[in-house]
């Protein structure tokens, strides 16, 4: 029998050791597995919805979050199973050298027992009245709640950060396609600066400042670039793909700006904001927290039921049924009971001013975002004038030094100036789209484009 106690012991420890799943990968094959996935999943061109959905299934922030949500779930299903019955089965083996006897008399022994001997039994426990098991569950179950809206929490700011880089690569991406234009019209110019140098129209040195004036476009061309290529290893990264593919991006719609006051939007900011529900979640833990601290106080009654079965020859029942109920109470444990409640209590208003701050927070971001976002429209309003101004003088000097009437060094003047105005409006158009999904962002609300 003890062998097969045994062997059973080690089938299960073997069962064990091979339940441990342990996931290792060398670098090399990282490397060799995200560049395959990139190649076989990555889209040719990705609009902006393209990228958000992406972002949503492949991120790994969100794949964790999930899976702390399941955790959570597994958490609440482990506190409820204290309301369900306990069952513990016992098997026992027990052999002695010699055989157990008892004095009878002078010089007289009796067998008492057999000389080895199995015992079994089965314990059944069902608790009746477990106050903090039901508070324990509880919190358990809000934990839930509050894993899936850190889940909704992460994919949004996920999200957020797929609009930003994906702006900022547009940002890179027209720059780069406007001083490529500029490049090829100062390449034009230094022709045409070079037969008015052979013709004594120019001299040496107005022909280096357009030689500088080349040099300083493409040094701008190069920083776009680079540029360029960080920004979309970054969205790269957000959308779960190596970050040393190439991404070409199709041109979104405009976004378009929220119509509700500004009190409308903080109304409804207050009420869809995850931060604020998480605040408030995490309330909702703190009170079931001091409703387990007064629990404590309170007592408990388990109910339990045991069946066992020796092959002992020498008892007179083999088979024995107990049942009962037993109950605990705690009288005094050091203060412990009292310190743990007067914590809870504590924690608890720590939360609800916890809540209070996030509350002030989106209050503050949606001001802050709102107003930003009418400086935005004032200042892209002013810079579209003012390209139209640098446009037209930009075509007038053109037209002037054409007839010899300005100076090289004005009219290359005049284009620096064109071109610094052109990088300013199209970061003014991007950084207005931001400002946009940052609200949106903070309302908790779908994009919506004109």
């Amino acid at each position: 029998m003890k062998y097969k106690i045994i062997f059973i012991l080690f089938v299960l420890f073997f069962i064990c050791n091979c339940a441990t799943n342990k996931k290792t990968i060398t670098e090399t094959d990282y490397l060799k597995n995200i560049e395959e996935k990139t190649k076989n999943e990555l889209p040719a061109e990705l609009s902006l919805n393209d990228c958000i959905d992406l972002a949503l299934k492949n991120n790994l922030a969100i794949r964790k979050s999930e899976m702390q949500k399941q955790i959570a779930e597994s958490d609440k299903n482990i506190a409820f199973s204290a309301f369900l019955p306990k069952i513990n089965f016992t098997l026992g083996f027990k052999e002695w050298h010699y055989q157990p006897e008892q004095l009878a008399g002078p010089n007289t022994y009796r067998i008492i027992q057999d000389k080895s001997i199995t015992d079994r039994a089965i314990e059944i426990q069902l608790p009746i009245i477990a106050p903090a098991a039901w508070f324990v569950y509880s919190s358990y179950k809000r934990g839930t709640e509050l894993s899936d809206i850190i889940k909704q929490y992460t994919a949004q700011m996920i999200k957020f950060q797929t609009i930003l880089y994906y702006y900022k690569c547009l940002i890179a991406e027209e720059n780069k396609n406007f001083l490529v234009s500029q490049i090829n019209a100062a390449k034009a110019l230094y022709s045409d600066f070079e037969t008015r140098k052979n013709e004594n129209l120019l001299l040496d040195w107005q022909l280096e400042e357009l030689k500088v004036f080349l040099m300083s476009k493409y040094s701008e061309l190069n920083h776009y670039d680079r540029l360029r290529k960080i920004e979309g290893a970054k969205l790269l990264d957000i959308l779960g793909y190596s970050p040393l593919a190439d991404i070409k991006l199709k041109h979104q719609q405009e976004l378009e700006m929220p119509k509700e006051t500004l009190t409308d939007l903080m109304l409804e900011a207050l009420k869809n904001n995850l931060s604020i529900k998480i605040a408030n979640k995490n309330l909702d833990i703190s009170n079931e927290k001091i409703k387990i601290a007064i629990s404590n106080f309170l007592p408990t009654l388990i109910s339990f039921a045991n069946f066992t079965h020796t092959n002992n020859e020498y008892t007179k029942y083999a088979n024995q049924t107990i049942l009962g109920l037993s109950g605990v109470i705690s009288i005094f444990n050091g203060f412990k009971d009292i310190a743990e409640y007067q914590k809870a209590r504590k924690s608890n208003e720590i939360y609800y001013l916890q809540m209070e701050e996030a509350m002030l927070s989106v209050l503050l971001q949606v001001l802050e975002t709102y107003n930003n976002l009418q400086d935005a429209d004032e200042t892209l309003k002013i810079i579209e004038k003012n390209l139209a101004v640098e446009t037209a003088r930009l075509n007038n000097i053109k037209e002037k030094h054409k007839e010899n009437l300005v100076s090289s060094s004005e009219l290359l003047q005049v284009l620096a100036n064109y071109d610094t105005v052109k990088s300013a409006f199209i970061k003014a158009q991007y950084n207005r789209q931001i400002l946009i999904a940052a609200l949106y962002n903070i309302i908790n609300r779908n994009l919506k484009t004109n």
